[in-house]
């Protein structure tokens, strides 16, 4: 059965094509030559209709601030780009904090529209702030409850290439001890979103690296945007803790040390020593560093709470309250120690977060929406796509 949405013609079930692949290659009939252009005809269909959607919860985020004159050069005004998703009705944009770090001034683009953004908070915690403008923009995102998406099958959108929705299709890679959610992608950039192929938001990302076959992203998951979002409108920035010390995760074999010991200090451990946070470098005039921790100490616990890797100190660090007091359970040479260590404060806020009636000499978007150039980067996904598929039989 066929509708009308948005003055085009668009099946009643949900992204056809895409399911109609999944049943094909799910089937012994997918082995058949004849089968396959058909199915990836589908894909080709349902892909363009779920990204069409898709891009309408995709802005463009344009930071600037003014770089003061000096004798060599006149006062310019610096400008970075960035992806945002729309989460509300309300003109709430949710982005990357590094969108906003060192940045005064915000605009977001969407089709025809330039408007006029503000901050509204920061979390710091989860490298999320969250901007307001002021009037509905776009379509908001469906958040997926799914809390572990391992193995499925995504689509990112962002704003990359001169566009402001560019399309990318990956795997979810699966959630690192923290929660934070990882994905293969052909591109992302920070503030990106990715999506189920059912149009859900697995993730926001906020972190990039570069792996073999493309991008590995870090995201945000969707299932806890609810409770972040909530935060932030009600009690504004969450701020994160702060340590000043690098570090890098080091194992013990044999086990350094019986359970009974770490026990008669308080540390809270059950088990015997095998792992902790090996301390490769210290801040001067940071927490660490005041606090008389050293390069070469291994952290084994925070309060209670056992430290078995880098990733376990970072997190524990990061949503510790600023100035609050931490006793740190640490290894230095062969002797056990215990050190009280006061928590700093990540806060790289924007100086300004006033309103303001007008960027002086403000260049146009990156580029307007083409839904062709749109269809190119993933025609040549496709074919990407199709090679590994014969390749595989």
């Amino acid at each position: 059965m066929l509708t009308l949405s948005r003055g085009r013609v668009r099946t009643t079930t949900p992204y056809l094509g895409i399911l109609t692949l999944a049943a094909l290659l799910a089937s012994p009939a997918a082995a058949d030559p004849d089968l396959s252009p058909t199915g990836l005809n589908s894909l080709e269909l349902g892909f363009t209709e779920l990204i069409y959607d898709l891009s309408r919860s995709v802005v463009v985020v344009e930071a600037s601030h003014v770089v003061p004159s000096d004798e060599t050069a006149p006062t310019t005004r610096q400008r970075y780009y960035a992806s945002g998703l729309v989460i509300d009705s309300n003109g709430h944009i949710l982005v990357s904090a590094s969108t906003v770090e060192g940045y005064d001034d915000f605009l977001v683009a969407f089709e025809n529209q330039r408007l006029v953004a503000t901050i509204v908070a920061v979390d710091y915690c989860n490298s999320l702030a969250l901007l307001r403008v002021g009037r509905p923009i776009g379509d908001p995102v469906t958040m997926s409850p799914v809390q572990s998406c391992a193995g499925h099958f995504v689509v990112g959108l962002g704003t990359t290439l001169g566009l402001r929705a560019a399309p990318s299709i990956g795997f979810c890679a699966g959630s690192r001890g923290d929660g934070v959610q990882m994905f293969t992608l052909s591109q992302a950039n920070a503030g990106s979103g990715v999506f189920s192929m059912s149009g859900q938001l697995f993730g926001i990302v906020t972190a990039m690296g570069r792996g073999a076959g493309g991008t590995i992203a870090e995201a945000i998951p969707a299932y806890r945007l609810p409770r972040i979002l909530r935060d932030l409108k009600k009690s504004g920035d969450r701020h994160a803790g702060w340590l000043g010390a690098a570090s890098e995760d080091i194992e013990f074999y044999p086990p350094l040390l019986p359970v009974t010991h770490l026990a008669s200090i308080g540390a809270g451990h059950t088990e015997e020593l095998r792992s902790g946070a090996l301390l490769t470098n210290i801040k001067a005039s940071s927490p660490a560093a005041t606090a008389g921790l050293r390069p070469g100490d291994v952290v084994i616990s925070v309060g209670r709470t056992p430290v078995r890797s880098s990733l376990d100190l970072s997190s524990i660090v990061r949503r510790s309250e600023p100035g609050s007091a931490e006793l740190f359970t640490l290894v230095r040479g062969t002797d056990l120690h215990q050190l009280s260590v006061t928590i700093g404060k990540i806060d790289r806020c924007p100086k300004s977060r006033l309103p303001i009636a007008e960027l002086t000499a403000a260049p146009e978007p990156p580029a307007r929406d083409s839904l062709l150039r749109m269809l190119d980067i993933l025609r040549t996904e496709m074919n990407r796509l199709e090679e590994q598929i014969r390749e595989s039989r």
